[in-house]
């Protein structure tokens, strides 16, 4: 599958594309369907906290839907896992545990430029089990 970098809000770092491509081709192939790429630390914990749970959407042609992080709130048995993090492409909206922006609001690009590096050199430091999905045909 070819990662179509040009339809998103801003563009999106060729490490990070790299690494998807790696994790499909690893996986198998996914010709004409939609994927969703989850990232997650087998050891992340609301106690112990780790590397946050990232989940990436790919659609049957190619465009990163969104990205999304996952964080756990709230402690003990009331933890819960929920969206931190939120760069929709597709509805073109950037959400965090506080409220949404349009993603082309000043400082977004920037906030993703960050995220985006931090997320790339923990998948290279080997911190995540790579699971995908894929969406069946209706």
């Amino acid at each position: 599958m070819t990662i179509k970098t040009k339809t998103t809000a801003f563009p999106v770092g060729e490490k990070l594309v790299k690494a998807l491509v790696s994790a499909l081709s690893e996986a198998g192939d996914y010709p004409h369907r939609s994927v969703t790429i989850n990232f997650r630390d087998p050891d992340y914990s609301a106690e112990r906290g780790g590397y946050r749970p990232v989940e990436i959407r790919i659609s049957d042609i190619g465009e990163i839907t969104y990205i999304t992080e996952f964080t756990y709130f709230g402690q003990g048995a009331y933890a819960e896992l929920a969206k931190a993090t939120d760069f929709d492409f597709g509805e073109r909206i950037y959400s965090n545990e506080y409220r949404s922006y349009p993603i082309t609001d000043r400082g977004v690009e920037e906030f993703y430029r960050l995220w985006e590096s931090n997320f790339c050199a923990y998948i290279e430091m080997g911190v995540f089990k790579v699971q995908i999905s894929a969406e069946e045909f209706a």
